[in-house]
């Protein structure tokens, strides 16, 4: 699935890429290298690219950075719809992490990816609904134990973003 910018309006998406975020030898975003990765997505078939998730090393970037890396993967993914993953592991600290993007980059974001941070379905749809509140945008669950810490059972998944209008896609 996919939004169009700015709106609720779905439209299918075969296949998402997860984008990495490469560094320089010094430590450095790699911007050449990092817009080069995002066009290879898109050549490579994917219909849409994920930003900052946990593969991008996203707690290791400062906010500027981390808004830098969502600008450049949009500008590379020329026009196809891009997610960026915010990973607080509560409500509170999404609002934190989302607001930290610059309005720049915010701008360019077609969805919001966060992570499952409870079992329980009813507070996971609420962290989904708060997620979608404070970003106006669609929201992708991402189910990643090994990232999160938390395990969420099949039918409690099911539950939460069966009843969420504003969770999209789920990736585990």
């Amino acid at each position: 699935m996919t939004v169009t910018r700015g709106t609720s309006e779905l439209r299918r998406v075969t296949a998402w890429g997860m984008v990495p975020t490469p560094f320089t030898r010094d430590g450095a975003v790699d911007r050449p290298s990092l817009s080069r990765v995002g066009q290879h997505h898109g050549r490579c078939g994917c219909d849409g690219v994920i930003a900052l998730g946990a593969i991008a090393e996203p707690f290791t970037l400062s906010p500027r950075e981390r808004s830098d890396v969502v600008r450049t993967i949009a500008t590379a993914a020329d026009g196809a719809p891009v997610v960026g993953a915010v990973l607080g592991l509560d409500s509170d600290r999404f609002a934190v992490d989302f607001d930290a993007l610059e309005p720049s980059a915010r701008v360019v974001l077609d969805a919001v990816m966060i992570p499952v941070t409870t079992p329980d379905p009813n507070s996971l749809r609420s962290a989904i609904a708060r997620a979608g509140d404070v970003s106006g945008l669609p929201v992708f669950l991402q189910d990643l134990p090994r990232f999160s810490g938390v395990h969420v059972g099949h039918a409690d998944l099911i539950e939460a973003v069966s009843g969420s209008p504003s969770c999209i896609a789920v990736k585990c």
